[in-house]
């Protein structure tokens, strides 16, 4: 009887570590695709937010564009230290984060989003 437990067990081994990848992945992926359908400026402004490795930015903000997302630059005056969803009239868009900007430490990006709106130099 252990043997033929064992040997299910082996067996199962094979298949189910797949099974159980699988599902790790298919849970995070049906989430993405119902929020890309119902609100894929929320999904792109948290994709490129918390940036989750697997592509780069610019594959992202193409990506956002080709769905109808305008993606909306850094202003000093409307930016924030994150990315975030603003409404425009096309609909919701990505307004990108102070720190896009090369060379904007975070401490700077706190100054610059402390004192906004700026209306003169």
């Amino acid at each position: 009887v252990v043997d033929e437990v064992w040997a299910v067990i082996r067996e199962f081994g094979a298949y189910g570590f797949c099974r159980a990848h699988a599902v790790a992945f298919a849970v995070p992926a049906v989430q993405s695709a119902w929020l890309k359908a119902h609100h894929p400026a929320a999904l792109y402004a948290g994709l490129l937010e918390h940036d989750p490795g697997m592509w780069p930015q610019g594959v992202l903000v193409a990506d956002a564009r080709r769905h109808g997302v305008p993606i909306l630059p850094v202003d000093v005056s409307r930016s924030h230290t994150q990315h975030r969803m603003e409404a425009t009239d096309a609909g919701w868009g990505v307004r990108l984060s102070l720190p896009t900007v090369k060379g904007i430490t975070a401490d700077d990006a706190d100054r610059i989003a402390a004192h906004q709106p700026y209306t003169s130099l």
